[in-house]
């Protein structure tokens, strides 16, 4: 019978309050064992309402938006954490492109990177985006009409679609030529001057190579069709 009348104590002890010792008076085993009891009851249950918080804000922050709401909730944590949900909210979104100086890491550029922003290599479909190939590539604005205003007509030709190449061109235009009597080369100055036929070198008719005008320096040539640039890695951001 006294063994069955033990753990109804101890239970009883657990629900009420530690027993409070005078000094110099003997203490019971079952009374010291009751405050460890109630110690260890009183630990378990502040452990799962513990827990049971970190939870719940755990499962608020698994998506950006819950994370947002739950940050801009918590007051008390001050303006800080109001700031950071504004700046989370107006993250910088997928499929932006930036020019980067550094240069990608080992897996930087590859399509089953974990990386936030990859360079733009034509790597294909990358988390449901065609990356296009930026590289030795300048970027060109669509010409897109908008509310209340129309084509800018800076980009003539068929609509361009985000992404499309385009091949480097040379405006289309006409070129003067001299023209030689005797040993006098005259530079065309009318309609009678005018050739639009073949130019032979033999018949005195021919365009020269370009050479400066005296005013704006000695002509630049090269391979290419290009403007003054500066050299910068192409990112797109794919996450």
């Amino acid at each position: 019978m006294r063994l069955l009348l033990l753990p109804l104590a101890l239970a009883a002890s657990v629900q009420g309050q530690i027993t409070t010792f005078s000094a110099g008076s003997l203490a019971k085993a079952a009374e010291v064992n009751n405050n460890f009891a109630y110690l260890v009851s009183r630990m378990d249950s502040l452990s799962k309402v513990q827990n049971s918080r970190l939870d719940s804000l755990a499962k608020a922050l698994a998506t950006k938006d819950s994370a947002i709401a739950r940050l801009k909730d918590l007051s008390s944590l001050g303006d800080s954490l109001k700031t950071l949900g504004k700046r989370l909210d107006a993250g910088t979104p997928k499929g932006t492109i930036a020019g980067f100086l550094t240069s990608p890491g080992t897996d930087g550029y590859l399509p089953g990177s974990d990386q936030m922003w990859i360079i733009a290599a034509g790597q294909g479909q990358v988390n449901g985006l065609t990356i296009p190939d930026l590289r030795g590539q300048f970027l060109r604005g669509i010409d897109l009409p908008v509310t209340g205003g129309k084509d800018t007509t800076y980009a003539p030709g068929a609509k361009r679609t985000p992404g499309s190449l385009q091949a480097d061109a040379f405006q289309g235009h006409w070129h003067s030529f001299h023209h030689k009597i005797g040993s006098v080369f005259l530079a065309n100055g009318g309609d009678a001057d005018l050739y639009d036929g073949p130019v032979s070198p033999r018949s005195g008719n021919f365009v020269q190579n370009p050479v400066t005008d005296s005013v704006n320096g000695a002509p630049r040539t090269a391979p290419e069709t290009r403007p003054m640039n500066v050299a910068v890695h192409w990112y797109i951001k794919v996450r």
